[in-house]
């Protein structure tokens, strides 16, 4: 009896080794999400790749653990696939460098927004104040569409830098027959920015300031 239990150790001790060997694992850090549609969308894809065994996204630290068969698929095709997806992907030990640089750019798009924010609210505030003489104001209609041309001014640089990563992954889900929020974010960016620059050439009222404080608080967000 006490032999038959020596074996089954014996046993036990010499399979163990070869089932921890069947898996690898590892972290990846994944960049390019903005909301929880994305990290779904990943893990729906990967999950579904013959030798991937485990595929979860952390999505406050855009961390994902990994566990995959080597027989049957490469780290490296794991990455390709995730890539091919729109979104990019590193082990964590060798993203620290990228990670830093899109965390510096990101600094930037929000320092833009946030700066032209306060410069075009400067600009917006005589007109909810002084309204132009057809709404029983004295904003004259010169002053009105000079302060209205320096908005859109200021405004150009943050459609076209701090909301282009919207832009960007808009474009990706499109492509992957997949609505997160980057869509509607990019729709009501790029409708405001259009409806405004027409009312500053016809007449009305513009939303320069609400559509760079938008831009800025799905900055802070995310």
């Amino acid at each position: 009896m006490n032999k038959e239990i020596k074996n089954g150790k014996d046993i036990h001790n010499l399979s163990c080794p070869a089932l921890d060997t069947a898996f690898h694992h590892d972290k990846l850090s994944i960049s390019g999400m903005h909301c929880s549609a994305c990290t779904q969308i990943i893990e729906y894809r990967l999950q579904k790749l013959a030798g991937v065994s485990k595929f979860l996204i952390n999505i406050t630290t855009h961390r994902a653990d990994i566990s995959w068969d080597p027989k049957k698929i490469s780290l490296g095709e794991i990455i390709e696939s995730i890539s091919s997806l729109g979104y990019g992907a590193l082990p964590v030990g060798s993203a620290g460098e990228l990670i830093n640089r899109e965390s510096k750019m990101n600094v930037w798009r929000l320092f833009v927004a946030g700066f032209a924010m306060m410069q075009v609210m400067m600009y917006a505030l005589p007109a909810y104040l002084v309204p132009v003489p057809q709404i029983d104001g004295d904003l004259t209609p010169d002053i009105d569409r000079l302060l209205k041309l320096a908005s859109l001014a200021i405004t150009i640089p943050v459609v076209i830098f701090s909301a282009w990563p919207f832009f960007q992954a808009a474009k990706r889900d499109i492509r992957n027959r997949h609505v997160g929020m980057d869509i509607p974010v990019s729709v009501g960016i790029i409708v405001t920015f259009v409806a405004s620059i027409w009312a500053t050439f016809t007449g009305g009222p513009v939303y320069y300031d609400s559509l760079i404080m938008f831009v800025f608080l799905c900055w802070q967000h995310d």
